[in-house]
C-alpha cells in the first residue's frame, strides 16, 4: 500500500507543479492584456477575469502540493473540492476560445469604439491605437469616417498616426491633406489578432483542464489510499 500512496504522491506533486506553471501563464497573459486593454471596460474585465484564474489555479496547485507531500486526506479533500472549481473555470475559458469567437469580436468593436472617444482623454489608449493604427498601416475600426464621431475629430480631421510613418514624419492629418491618410478600417487587423488570442487561450485551457482532471482523479485515488491506509476496516 505504501508503495503505491508514495507513487501516487510524486504524480500528484508533479501534476501540481504543471498546475501552478499554467496559473503563471494565466497570470502573464491576464497582466499583458490588462496591461494593452486601455480604457475598454470589456478589455479590463477580461484581462481580470483571467488574473483571477491564474490566481485561483496557483493557490490551488500549493495547495494540493502541501496536501500531497504531507499526505494529508482532509487537505486532498478541500484540494479536490477546489480543483472541481477550477476544472469548469478552464471550461469556461476553453468556451470562450473556440465556441464564442463572434461574440468576442462584437465586444472588441464597442471598445475600440469606447477607445476612440476616449483618445484625446487617455494617453494609454491614444498610445495603443497609435501603434496599431502605424504598424497596421489603417485608420479607424471600420475606416477614416468612424473618426468623425469624435468631437475632437470634426472637418475631416484624423489622428497623425491615420497619415504618419513610424518616423512621424506628418506635420497634420486630414482627408485633405498632403500626407496621404490610410483608407482602410483596424477591423481586419483586430479579428486576426483578436482570433489568434483566443485560440491561443484555448489551447492553454485546453492543456490546463486535462492537467486538472489528471490531477483530480489521481488526487482522489490518492485520498482514499491514505484513509484506507491510517483508517484501515
Amino acid at each position: 500500500m505504501s508503495g503505491s500512496v508514495k507513487c501516487l504522491q510524486v504524480f500528484v506533486a508533479l501534476l501540481c507543479i504543471v498546475q501552478f506553471v499554467l496559473g503563471i501563464v494565466f497570470l502573464i497573459l491576464g497582466g499583458m492584456a490588462y496591461k494593452e486593454s486601455g480604457a475598454g471596460l470589456n478589455a479590463h474585465s477580461a484581462a481580470i477575469f483571467l488574473l483571477a484564474v491564474g490566481c485561483f489555479i496557483v493557490l490551488v496547485a500549493l495547495f494540493g502540493l502541501c496536501g500531497a507531500i504531507a499526505k494529508n486526506s482532509c487537505l486532498l479533500i478541500v484540494f479536490c473540492i477546489f480543483m472541481s472549481i477550477s476544472l469548469v473555470l478552464s471550461i469556461i475559458v476553453l468556451i470562450i476560445g473556440f465556441a464564442l469567437p463572434g461574440a468576442a469580436i462584437e465586444a472588441a468593436s464597442q471598445a475600440f469604439n469606447e477607445s476612440m472617444n476616449n483618445y484625446s482623454k487617455d494617453n494609454v489608449t491614444k498610445n495603443s491605437i497609435d501603434i496599431l493604427q502605424l504598424n497596421a498601416q489603417c485608420c479607424g475600426y471600420n475606416g477614416v469616417g468612424d473618426w468623425e464621431l469624435n468631437s475632437d475629430f470634426k472637418d475631416g480631421k484624423l489622428p497623425m498616426s491615420c497619415c504618419s510613418n513610424s518616423t512621424f514624419t506628418a506635420t497634420e492629418c486630414s482627408k485633405t491633406s498632403v500626407n496621404k491618410y490610410h483608407s482602410k478600417g483596424c477591423k481586419e487587423v483586430i479579428e486576426v489578432l483578436l482570433k489568434g488570442m483566443l485560440y491561443g487561450f484555448g489551447i492553454i485551457a485546453t492543456i490546463t483542464a486535462i492537467a486538472l482532471f489528471l490531477t483530480l482523479l489521481l488526487a482522489s485515488i490518492l485520498t482514499s489510499k491514505i484513509r484506507k491506509e491510517y483508517n484501515p476496516v
